[in-house]
Order: structure tokens, then C-alpha cells, then sequence
């Protein structure tokens, strides 16, 4: 068992104690926290604005995880980026945090939002894609 535990923590720290890369969808909760935060959900089945955008913004984080010019984004860039689209497709209000976070990334999210718009209205891709 000591060998066992040894082997464990020499591994460990190879790896410098990270487990796992950080996901897209580990910033996303936080940035669709912010962006509704004076917005109500209301119950499951509703399908205004405020309560759509979430199944939205993760969808579009999908698609940009199988969009080869997105790919090479930082998970926090295309989560902004995702949430962000999501949002203006639904002319939902960015401000307080969200909009902070926006603003000091500027460049990088607004490259992966129109690399995501661009895969969003590709129909050469044969995806299940749709405008609304």
C-alpha cells in the first residue's frame, strides 16, 4: 500500500497536481451567473429569452468545440465567446461582471464569436445547425 501511495504522489507531482485541463463549461456557469443575475428563470419548460439562453450558449460552446478556428481558444474565451452570442442572438442586456470580462479580452472573444457565428451558418459542415 506505501508503494502504492509512493507511486500515487511521485505521479502527482509530475503532472504538477493537475488532474485535468480546465473545460469551457467550468467558466460558463460563472459568466451565465452574472449575465442573469437581475433575470429570473422561470419553469423547465419555458422557452423565453432569459431561460433559453443557457441550452443556446452551451450548444454554440459545442459547436465551437468542433470548429477547427476555435478549437485553439483558451476554454475561458470560448465560453465568453459562447455566452456572449448567445446572449446578442437574444438581444439579452451584457453588463456588470460579464461585460468587465468582455472588455479586458476584447480582441480574443470577439475573433471566437465571429469564428462561431461563421460555424453556426455553415451548412457545408452537415450539422444540425440553425438561425433563429
Amino acid at each position: 500500500v506505501e508503494d502504492l501511495m509512493h507511486e500515487e504522489l511521485v505521479l502527482l507531482h509530475a503532472v504538477g497536481g493537475r488532474l485535468h485541463d480546465p473545460l469551457p463549461v467550468h467558466f460558463m456557469s460563472g459568466y451565465l451567473l452574472e449575465l442573469l443575475r437581475t433575470q429570473k428563470c422561470h419553469a423547465a419548460e419555458c422557452v423565453c429569452d432569459t431561460c433559453i439562453v443557457r441550452p443556446l450558449a452551451r450548444y454554440l460552446c459545442e459547436l465551437g468545440l468542433s470548429t477547427p478556428s476555435v478549437q485553439c481558444c483558451r476554454p475561458s474565451v470560448l465560453a465568453s465567446a459562447s455566452v456572449m452570442l448567445a446572449a446578442n442572438l437574444l438581444d439579452l442586456p451584457i453588463r456588470g461582471r460579464f461585460a468587465d470580462n468582455i472588455a479586458s479580452r476584447r480582441c480574443a472573444i470577439q475573433d471566437a464569436t465571429c469564428d462561431l457565428w461563421a460555424a453556426l451558418l455553415d451548412t457545408r459542415r452537415c450539422r444540425a445547425t440553425h438561425y433563429k
